[in-house]
């Protein structure tokens, strides 16, 4: 989902959402990706991988 849906919006931003506080993963504006979280952004490539 992740390299789908974000190569075919604008803007989106990704929130890891596994605890109560949703923590900002990444912001992407058409080619910029401005990552946040790098952990959690890279858990999402290994998911979006996989």
């Amino acid at each position: 989902m992740l390299n789908v849906f974000s190569g075919e919006v604008d803007a989106c931003r990704c929130f890891m959402n596994n605890g109560t506080v949703p923590e900002l993963v990444f912001e992407q504006q058409g080619e910029l990706c401005n990552i946040v979280h790098a952990e959690h952004y890279r858990h999402h490539q290994k998911e979006a991988a996989s």
